[in-house]
């Protein structure tokens, strides 16, 4: 059962989560995604990254669940499965995804982003192995925020 209520936005971004991969919330700010998805999917783990320490030291533990505090950009592992960054501007975006993808790191099946600023920047973003299959605008709070969705090129 969630304590708090997911925001129009994320609530789509739950619903574009493949539940039976990882999940990796990237600058997850409080966590409201990833505990969603603990909470009401079957996600088997769960990735929750945030440069803030005390974000981070703040977050309910679960057994699915791992915590990594640090850049986006620094993260030292592959990362699978559905790989979501919103709420942050396009440059974030941009860096954490050029560091995963030049380190050999990016091979999640499905990217979401959702940036706060300059989302032109984002649709047009050349992910290499990956393609834009959706874009959704949503409105929250009387401001429209987009939310692009990219999945990774299945080579037959």
């Amino acid at each position: 059962m969630l304590k708090f209520r997911l925001t129009k936005r994320l609530a789509q971004v739950l619903k574009r989560v493949h539940v039976e991969d990882e999940l990796w919330d990237v600058c997850c700010d409080h966590g409201y995604l990833g505990l969603a998805a603990l909470s009401l999917t079957t996600v088997p783990k769960v990735y929750f990254v945030d440069q803030v320490t005390h974000l981070i030291q703040a977050l309910p533990r679960h057994e699915r669940g791992q915590y990594i505090c640090a850049p986006g950009e620094e993260v030292k592992q592959e990362v699978k499965g559905t790989l979501v960054i919103i709420g942050v501007g396009d440059y974030t975006i941009t860096t954490i995804l050029r560091s995963l993808l030049n380190r050999g790191l990016l091979r999640a099946r499905r990217i979401i982003l959702g940036p706060h600023k300059n989302p032109e920047r984002i649709e047009n973003l050349d992910l290499r192995d990956y393609v834009l299959s959706e874009k959704i605008t949503v409105d929250e709070k009387g401001r429209e925020r987009k939310l692009y969705i990219f999945d990774k090129v299945q080579v037959v």
